[in-house]
């Protein structure tokens, strides 16, 4: 189970045979400036199925698996989100890749996607994850440098939960790299899964080319034990047999959650449930009454009827509009609540305290019931919820939601009553403790980075009193962050008087999938440019000599001559330290390397350099850098700041 696509499996064609997506959905296409050179080879892997292997020992071809990334038309979120927390990419191969070369990539350079290659100059095998710590690994594992010989099976193993990436060489254990728990795989939507070579720029940029037999490729939405990679091994793919089941649903940017035969639909607060026509998708070659697309009424549940392609297999789906996820409806579902232990410098789970608050239809629009608002305060370093008198206001809480991803439909609102904020605004949750606590506590919502945990907006609740009042972050004060993983963070430090917080009636305007990723600079200087004469990356409408990309990276304005100096501060000689502006990391897709040299000719990476944010306009921050102190004592040192 868990099998989304498989190619080279014996016929002498480029069809994915999983039987995962309809017929042809990801089906490989030759490319490379040798396309046509591509071959298929009867050369026997020993203890396998027969058929016909990719033969790539031509040069410069490689297999593009299609509608892999969002640039294609009729893109299919297969192999970037579900493998992003476990997957097992499996597979037998003839011949050693160049350095650094992949066997099977979904890009794996420049911070984003993943590959299965060669580590570096080394004879063995890596499974290259970005956005984790040693994201190549280390060059352990089983020397298999003799592959121009002979064949080997080759599984790389994810596990998000276990924090592993391993690999197995023939069935065997071959290595295993560790991180730390939950770190996040950067996904790569915009380039296509690649079978022997990589993309790593938009079409038709391909390379790394591998020259030599790939056979049986497979790739699973799940982390495989070893001894269902030796099955996998010795195990042809049994055609999935004819199915019946609904595989998405919902409206854009508003799926449904599918527990079959289920579905659960949320939908934002105010909504018109009474005409919707959602959309949805199905297993190759079934058929559903209604049809995709139809309008009907939800103000009660609606039955969707599937068959299956031999007319053998039906299932009945009841889709339940009104519960199910956390966004845009004034559900509170999964939240994490904790408390600050002082003695520990620590934030403390007290799960099972997880918040739920429902929504209702009536007369057929979604709304929250009344009185289903949240009480919570620290007492005694637990939570008290609803009820109860204890003074001991000392402790700070949290709420934070789940991670979300907004979408720039709307504003943001929070309802609050009881106390108030005093001072000022924090600016992650390990301030929060400290600076609130020390001017007479802080009450109030943040929306924070999942990226690396700054908090991009943070407002107070600015009055005493019962009565409820809304927290708005504006349509536009959101918009620099829409497309990004946020959490929503709702803070209570109490100190003195009025220490009780009450909460309800929260609306995020996103959803808890991510969006189609569409390429960060295209989107900004479309929507934020329109007029410009040019708007290619490489473009200098205003003639400074300075690009639009450059610009885009940097918090520059394009087609402002004015606009050219991203550096603040400029570098003190004695200390190290300057101060230059930014694209905010996690809306760029960029990453902002400190870099040196002596001669203007070999430039080196300061990867001591400390980069601290201490500001923020929007989408664009301060940077203070410190060099390390070493380079001080150059008789000339030369500093720029690179962003890939």
């Amino acid at each position: 189970t868990g099998l989304v696509g498989h190619w080279a499996s014996g016929p002498s064609n480029l069809a994915d045979s999983s039987g995962f997506s309809p017929a042809g959905t990801h089906d490989g296409v030759a490319v490379g400036g040798n396309a046509s050179a591509l071959a298929f080879n009867a050369d026997d892997v020993p203890g396998t199925f027969g058929g016909s292997s990719f033969d790539l020992r031509a040069g410069n071809v490689g297999v593009l698996v299609g509608n892999s990334a969002n640039t294609d038309g009729a893109y299919v979120n297969t192999f970037d989100d579900p493998l992003s927390k476990q997957c097992t990419i499996a597979f037998w191969a003839k011949a050693f890749p160049d350095v650094w070369g992949p066997w099977v990539s979904k890009k794996g350079e420049n911070g984003a996607g993943w590959q299965v290659r060669r580590h570096a100059t080394d004879s063995n095998a890596c499974f290259t994850v970005r956005g984790i710590n040693n994201d190549d690994g280390t060059n352990n594992g089983t020397n298999i440098n003799d592959l121009n010989a002979a064949w080997h099976h080759i599984a790389a193993v994810w596990d998000q939960a276990t924090g592993t990436r391993t690999i197995y060489v023939d069935g065997a254990l071959s290595s295993v790299e560790k991180n730390v728990i939950g770190q996040t795989m950067s996904l790569s939507h915009d380039m296509h899964l690649m079978l022997g070579s990589r993309q790593q720029n938009p079409d038709p940029n391909y390379d790394g080319y591998f020259s030599g037999l790939l056979y049986d490729v497979r790739i699973y939405q799940q982390a495989l034990f070893s001894n269902q990679v030796q099955t996998v091994m010795t195990t042809p793919v049994t055609p999935q047999a004819p199915d019946a089941k609904i595989r998405s649903f919902g409206l854009p940017g508003l799926p449904g959650v599918i527990v079959n035969p289920n579905i659960s639909w949320t939908l934002p607060v105010g909504t018109n449930t009474t005409a919707l026509a959602p959309t949805f998708t199905l297993t190759a070659g079934a058929t559903c009454t209604p049809v995709s697309g139809t309008t009907r009424n939800f103000t009660t549940p609606q039955t969707y009827t599937v068959t299956s392609s031999d007319s053998l297999v039906t299932t009945v789906y009841t889709v339940t509009v009104g519960a199910g996820n956390n966004f845009g409806d004034g559900t509170l579902q999964g939240w994490h609540n904790r408390v600050w232990d002082a003695s520990a410098g620590a934030w403390v789970d007290l799960d099972p305290n997880v918040i739920t608050m429902p929504v209702g239809i009536n007369g057929g629009v979604i709304q929250p019931p009344s009185g289903d608002d949240y009480l919570f305060r620290a007492v005694g370093g637990a939570v008290q919820p609803n009820g109860g008198q204890n003074d001991n206001h000392l402790n700070t809480v949290w709420l934070r939601s789940p991670q979300f991803y907004l979408n720039g439909s709307g504003d943001l609102t929070v309802q609050m009553a009881k106390g108030m904020a005093h001072g000022p605004a924090p600016t992650d949750d390990r301030s929060v403790p400290y600076s609130s606590l020390a001017n007479g506590g802080w009450k109030g919502v943040a929306l924070r980075s999942a990226f690396d945990g700054t908090f991009l907006l943070a407002k107070p609740r600015t009055t005493e009193g019962d009565a409820m009042v809304t927290v708005t972050f504006t349509t536009a004060e959101l918009a620099p962050f829409v497309g990004i993983a946020c959490t929503l963070d709702l803070i209570n430090s109490c100190n003195g008087g009025w220490g009780w917080l009450i909460m309800g009636n929260v609306s995020i305007p996103g959803s808890g999938t991510p969006p189609v990723a569409v390429d960060p600079f295209t989107s900004w200087i479309t929507t934020h440019y329109p007029g410009l004469s040019d708007k290619s990356p490489g473009g200098t409408p205003d003639g400074d000599g300075i690009s639009n990309l450059t610009k885009f990276a940097f918090g520059l304005i394009p087609g402002s001559g004015a606009s050219v100096n991203p550096i603040t501060s400029q570098v003190d000689k004695a200390t190290g330290m300057f101060q230059y502006t930014r694209r905010y990391p996690a809306v760029s897709g960029l990453t902002y390397t400190v870099m040196t040299s002596t001669d203007l000719l070999t430039w080196v990476t300061d990867a001591s350099a400390g980069q601290t944010v201490v500001s923020a306009t929007g989408d664009v921050q301060t940077v203070s850098v410190t060099l390390s102190g070493a380079l001080l004592s150059t008789p000339r040192l030369f500093v720029r700041v690179s962003a890939q």
